[in-house]
């Protein structure tokens, strides 16, 4: 199962040009059982991904109608945090065995997040809107169980992002 939370904080300058707050929470959830015989196990896995940044939104109206184009660019932080769970199971005739694992990685680095979208000015304060949004980021070190792991190969996440909303203008 996976969810998707965004939050946005924009104070705008000009007809075209604003400066904002970014919050994204990606979290995704995989459960596995199996079973081989001798040998069984179920396990859990999570994911989050946690992006907050500072941004510049730029506003383009389009002409002779109430609409208008936006685009975003913003840098942040984005924190990578995995939870590994689970029991594995050893049994045949002669004997029976459980282990329980458990295992945490995390990890942090500067990302970049990218937006375009449209919106429809509704009445003065109010717009409804459509989004997609693309977020980055490279990890070349995870920490967890009290050690640090440099990557053989850097882990590179992308994430794709299609929004509709309500916006409300103060």
């Amino acid at each position: 199962m996976a969810r998707h939370i965004r939050r946005n904080l924009t104070a705008i300058f000009s007809d075209q040009f604003g400066i904002g707050l970014k919050f994204n929470r990606f979290t995704t959830t995989e459960k596995s059982n199996t079973d081989q015989g001798w040998i069984s196990s179920k396990m859990e896995s999570k994911i989050s991904i946690n992006y907050f940044g500072i941004g510049m939104y730029f506003y383009q109206p389009v002409k002779n109608t109430s609409n208008f184009y936006h685009a975003l660019v913003s840098v942040g932080y984005s924190r990578y945090l995995e939870s590994n769970e689970g029991d594995i199971y050893l049994h045949n005739y002669y004997f029976s065995d459980h282990t329980h694992i458990k295992s945490e990685l995390e990890g942090g680095a500067v990302s970049l997040y990218l937006a375009n979208g449209v919106d429809l000015l509704l009445g003065e304060n109010v717009s409804v809107g459509i989004q997609l949004g693309l977020t980055y980021v490279c990890y070349n070190k995870l920490t967890g169980n009290g050690k640090t792991y440099k990557l053989d190969e850097k882990l590179h996440l992308m994430g794709a992002d299609l929004t509709a909303g309500l916006k409300i203008y103060f």
